[in-house]
């Protein structure tokens, strides 16, 4: 979940009109299918049941699945039930893991780390916050966990908006957040401090199976850890390649702000792209908190996530939040029977986006074919005390690749994985 990629509009949204509040929807309109999915690809019969309820944060209403352990393994008939019930309307749900699948955290010795710190500027006034990363190192320990902020969301961005505005135009002091640790192989997830198995990978159904290029992040999990001060933020962003997310927390609490797909051409309107790149939040790191939103238009939906709860983010739904304490999470992308490379709107040339994925690496790999294994620049040895390494491999490998197969457009030529650590856009 690393990568840059973007979702084509035009074919994203088919909105009505405005997203009504959850709390506001009818029982019958709750549970009518979104007219945004025009078809579901695995057939639910008529008897078929996932045991679920609603989270409500305000007025806003998330579906929560309990499915059982066999359930939860078909991870295809999961995500047609939960749009059955009309998740494209709130661009995502949660899915308590089942029993039996909640493995221990192994042990993990406190230890100092490269981490991001923050620093927040405040742009058009009071209109949102520019956040970028700098990097730093903190000390990450899982006995963090047991001091948690217990207050209410509205309290959680109260207290977020005073942390901004005391530290702006400044690198906040204590807030700190470990991105874009691997998590694929059972020597790394010992490291990275969950557990063995990961109950977001791999799942049935997944298409990225398929594709030419094994990528980190995108194809394989990625650990995200936040240190013990409140305010670690993931800003604005959809996920890569219009691909739908996973994210399961451990420990700790996190809160979400949710656009949903049916109201992409009203948020983006609003947040000024115009005819400007496709991918123009990917250029800009910043945070919204709810009154803003509102103020301009732009439907959402709140969510609080425990921990044992997995966040499914649909494809082309933005998405931003923040940690409110110590947390540990893991996170994948994950592609359905539906999605396809042929709506992929690649970043303008003249954007020169360090992210972006050539489209080549996600074709269908054709039998016989091998693929291109991304994750090896990581290895399985000890830990790098830079994650930056691993990533600058995988420039070179990936600038070879486009460079050997010739793939021609300037974009192309240009896409790696690594960034500039200083102004990265951190996601979850």
């Amino acid at each position: 979940m690393s990568c840059g990629g973007s979702h084509a509009t035009a074919e994203a949204t088919s909105p009505a009109g405005p997203l009504e509040p959850s709390g506001t929807q009818s029982p019958a309109s709750a549970i009518q299918p979104s007219t945004h999915v025009l078809t579901l690809q695995t057939p639910i019969a008529s008897d078929f049941a996932i045991d679920h309820e609603f989270d409500h944060v305000n007025q806003h209403r998330i579906l929560r699945l309990k499915p059982t352990r066999a359930q939860w393994e078909d991870f295809p008939t999961i995500l047609a039930y939960a749009r059955s019930l009309g998740v494209e309307h709130d661009g995502c749900f949660k899915v308590s893991i089942p029993e039996g699948m909640h493995d221990l955290l192994p042990d993990k010795e406190a230890k100092t780390v490269p981490a991001n710190a923050y620093k927040v500027k405040q742009m058009r006034r009071t209109t949102f916050w520019q956040v970028s990363t700098v990097p730093s190192d903190g000390e990450f320990s899982s006995a963090d966990s047991a001091s948690q902020y217990s207050g209410t969301v509205d309290a959680a961005f109260k207290n977020l908006r005073r942390l901004f505005k005391t530290n702006k135009n400044r690198q906040m002091r204590n807030v700190r957040y470990r991105v874009d640790v691997p998590a694929w192989t059972a020597k790394q997830r010992r490291e990275a401090g969950v557990p063995e198995r990961s109950p977001i990978h791999p799942l049935k159904g997944d298409k990225l199976d398929l594709t030419k290029a094994v990528i980190p992040g995108i194809h394989t999990p990625y650990v995200y850890e936040s240190g013990p001060s409140f305010g670690a933020t993931f800003q604005i962003h959809a996920e890569d390649f219009r691909l739908a997310s996973l994210n399961h927390l451990y420990k700790g609490r996190k809160i979400w702000v949710v656009v949903p797909a049916t109201a992409v051409q009203v948020a983006e309107q609003a947040l000024g792209r115009g005819d400007g790149c496709s991918q123009f939040m990917r250029h800009r790191a910043e945070f919204f908190f709810p009154d803003r939103l509102d103020k301009m238009g732009i439907p959402y939906r709140l969510v609080d996530q425990r921990p044992g709860e997995t966040i499914v983010i649909l494809p082309d739904a933005y998405h931003e939040g923040f940690s409110t304490g110590y947390t540990i999470a893991e996170a994948k992308n994950y592609a359905d029977a539906r999605w396809s490379t042929e709506s992929y709107q690649p970043c303008e040339e003249s954007c020169q986006l360090a992210t972006a994925i050539p489209a080549a690496f996600m074709r269908p790999v054709a039998a016989g074919e091998p693929r291109l294994d991304l994750c090896a620049a990581y290895g399985d040895g000890k830990p790098t005390l830079n994650l930056n390494e691993p990533k600058m491999e995988l420039k070179r490998r990936l600038d070879e690749f486009v460079d050997d197969a010739r793939l021609g457009s300037g974009q192309q030529q240009g896409a790696v994985l690594a960034q500039d650590p200083s102004v990265k856009r951190i996601k979850v």
